[in-house]
């Protein structure tokens, strides 16, 4: 397990980047469900390194976990240090929503995506790890004919 979240419904969501997947539990530690992350990615093996590694990148996909901030928390979006990214989704069923970002050290490119936090505006705050070491704010685009915040 690399990462750790509870939702407002007080479920336990970790992330077992060894295997590409969410568990979830209950507070009890009763299981729920798991539901897989980027399940093509190389989670271990020979192929895997980390950081300061001379050869090989890091492996697996689940290094941290955040929950959208509306009153259902209906997305979970987790942070994936190994694709670049940050994969969104649905907090219920697992199943996969959509991403945020694309590998790169530029201004909105992610680089080891390790810590992610989110607060109650719905902007998104990203650490990186390794030669990165920065911290990111990505802010909400407000949906065509919703308005502005």
């Amino acid at each position: 397990p690399h990462g750790i979240g509870v939702d407002s419904a007080g479920r336990v969501y970790v992330c077992d980047r060894d295997q590409n997947r969410i568990h979830v539990f209950t507070k009890q530690g009763t299981f729920v469900m798991n539901f897989l992350v980027a399940g093509n990615t190389i989670a271990r093996g020979p192929e895997c390194g980390g950081p300061g590694h001379p050869t090989l990148g890091m492996c697996g996909t689940t290094y941290n976990i955040v929950f959208s901030h509306d009153a259902g928390q209906k997305y979970v979006i987790v942070a994936d240090g190994t694709n670049h990214r940050m994969w969104i989704h649905d907090r219920k069923t697992g199943a996969y929503v959509g991403a945020i970002g694309s590998p790169g050290r530029m201004a909105g490119q992610l680089h080891w995506i390790d810590g992610i936090a989110m607060d109650s505006l719905g902007n998104i705050y990203t650490g990186e790890v390794e030669q990165a070491k920065r911290i990111q704010k990505f802010a909400p685009v407000p949906a065509a004919g919703r308005g502005t915040r």
